[in-house]
């Protein structure tokens, strides 16, 4: 779903192991890889699970000197305020809303939809997992470990469909788990 919100601020449904996120972005904002949950357009009466408005915002008004590491993820239930170097936002999961401003090129909304998928999924038997999944014949398969240990490069080995090097969303479904990238 393609709507005109204000000015180039375009709206996409995504439907990410089974959570309908809407997320509204300035035109080629996100990662394209997004396309492949894509919603067709023509598709009536959904109402997403959570809305996320993405900004993006001159680096000047955002805060700075916030080390990677120091990133601040505060929690005050329903809300979690996230701000780091270049990037700040509110998730209000009562509400089933959020911003992001982040600065221009930054994919910092990323991480505010994996903490959406996180919430989001566990009452849905679901849950994302750090890690490089692949297809074979049909089935996935998951390798997991810390960063550095070799996951990607295991799971490249085998010459197979990658889903994911890096994050994985796991789902408990009556004939099993269903594995996606």
């Amino acid at each position: 779903m393609r709507l005109d919100v204000r000015g180039s601020l375009l709206s996409d449904l995504f439907r990410i192991g089974g959570v309908l996120l809407a997320i509204s972005a300035p035109a080629g904002a996100l990662d394209p890889s997004y396309q492949g949950y894509a919603v067709p357009a023509a598709t009536p009466g959904l109402t997403p699970d959570f809305t996320l408005e993405v900004r993006l915002t001159d680096p000047a008004g955002l805060p700075e000197n916030v080390p990677k590491a120091q990133a601040e993820l505060v929690w005050d239930d329903p809300r979690l305020r996230l701000r780091g170097e270049g990037f700040e936002g509110e998730l209000d999961f009562a509400a089933g809303a959020g911003w992001l401003c982040q600065g221009p090129g930054s994919t910092c909304y990323r991480v505010a939809v994996q903490l959406i998928l996180a919430r989001r999924l566990l009452p849905r038997r679901g849950f994302l997992v750090h890690g490089a999944g692949l297809v074979r014949e049909g089935r996935g398969f998951l390798f997991v470990g810390p960063s550095g240990a070799g996951k990607t490069t295991v799971a490249g080995l085998g010459g197979l469909p990658i889903l994911s090097d890096e994050t994985c969303l796991v789902r408990i479904e009556a004939d099993g788990a269903a594995l996606a990238g």
